[in-house]
């Protein structure tokens, strides 16, 4: 990966890092607000997420990714597995609370 590819990776992987720590403790507050029953579990998911996003900052700040394909497939996982599955269960929760 060239200099450049990797400095626009980690750019693009800070500003996530920003988002997702807003997005997350917005998330969490509506959680614990409405009592959702995966709170914690849905907790552990966010804190997992953000051990991979520092883990993917680091190797990249340290040139040990070889290519930007881990990153792909970690923003892959996170927008397929996280958003449509976790995310859609807590929507149907607030949907069937309200």
């Amino acid at each position: 990966m060239q200099d450049r590819d990797r400095r626009d990776i980690l750019q693009v992987l800070n500003e996530l890092v920003r988002y997702a720590e807003e997005h997350f403790q917005h998330e969490e507050r509506i959680m614990a607000e409405r009592g959702y029953p995966e709170l914690d579990r849905h907790r552990d998911i966010h804190v997992g997420l953000f051990e991979t996003l520092f883990s993917l900052q680091t190797k990249l700040e340290k040139g040990t990714i070889g290519s930007d394909k881990e990153t792909v497939e970690f923003l892959r996982t996170w927008l397929t597995d996280h958003i449509a599955e976790e995310d859609r269960a807590l929507g149907k929760f607030l949907a069937e609370a309200s």
